[in-house]
């Protein structure tokens, strides 16, 4: 993790987290402390060297409360107690809030320091109406390592489209720097863009619905040497055998997974491209990415 020089702030670090609603997962009634507050005291504390015990946290966010009702200009607030603060911050929008300390701080992360998430859409069973072929979709966002949904977004399938709401909830769960796998159907720029201008990384399915793009890949594989390979040991599962090959490029930054299926002694191939903006530069990176593949097929 690195920090580069700050430019100046038109606001302040408190002023920020007032500002960011989503931050705040907290049912509206009974509220009883600013959020706001408690994380500006919560951050001050960190940065003032507490090695991340809680109690001890706790202990100079109390010790120095009053300077901190004079730097924000409250005033009729208490401390939150130590009981009650493990209690918010499990409410917290826990990514929203680190995007906001590293654009704050001019935090960049190392690439070993992300993680891996596929979004995708699933149709709500019992949501498709009587002449319908589509109904309610739930579109999440699930950690690669622990297949744990970290944030879900909603869309209408008769009337929207999962392209928009996958968008929607890249940017606004402030998931763009991560690391992301795809289905093909959100290989378009707008999405990417957004991903590739936040430093993320993606990879993407690739289809023959483009057809450019998918034909450079098919005739690279062919004709070309890959830079990085490796072909996974078989494993048996779901009545069949299954072996996993992988191989990437430079030239095209795809990768390719092909599967062969044995089933009562029939034998079939399948093969799949996917494109990323990371480019490889040794093997463990291009295994990165092959795992990624695997990942996102799993969750």
């Amino acid at each position: 993790m690195t920090t580069a020089p700050c430019p100046v702030k038109t606001t302040t670090f408190f002023q920020l987290l007032e500002n960011t609603p989503q931050l705040d997962g907290r049912d509206n009634r009974g509220k009883r402390h600013s959020l706001a507050l408690v994380l500006t005291g919560l951050v001050a504390a960190l940065c003032c060297g507490r090695d991340g015990n809680l109690s001890r946290l706790h202990r100079h966010m109390v010790n120095h409360f009053k300077s901190l009702l004079t730097a924000t200009q409250l005033v009729d607030h208490k401390p939150i107690s130590r009981a009650q603060l493990p209690l918010l911050l499990a409410r917290v929008n826990g990514l929203c809030f680190a995007q906001l300390l590293f654009d704050w701080f001019n935090i960049v992360l190392d690439e070993e320091q992300k993680r891996w998430f596929s979004l995708d859409g699933k149709e709500l069973r019992g949501s498709i109406q009587s002449g319908h072929t589509r109904g309610e979709v739930v579109v999440s966002a699930v950690t690669h390592q622990h297949g744990q949904v970290v944030a879900q977004t909603y869309y209408c399938g008769t009337k929207e489209s999962e392209r928009p709401a996958v968008a929607t909830l890249i940017e606004t769960q402030n998931l763009a720097h991560q690391k992301l796998t795809l289905d093909a159907l959100h290989l378009i720029p707008t999405t990417l863009k957004l991903i590739h201008a936040a430093k993320g990384q993606y990879v993407v399915g690739l289809k023959p619905n483009q057809p450019h793009l998918y034909r450079s890949c098919t005739l690279t594989d062919l004709f070309s040497i890959a830079d990085y390979e490796r072909v996974d040991a078989q494993t048996k599962q779901h009545g069949r055998v299954e072996q996993r090959r992988y191989r990437s490029f430079k030239l095209t930054t795809s990768s390719l997974a092909a599967r062969c299926r044995e089933k009562s002694g029939v034998i079939s191939e399948e093969v799949s491209y996917y494109v990323s903006n990371h480019l490889p530069a040794n093997q463990a990176q291009a295994d990165e990415l092959f795992d990624a593949i695997r990942g996102s097929l799993e969750c």
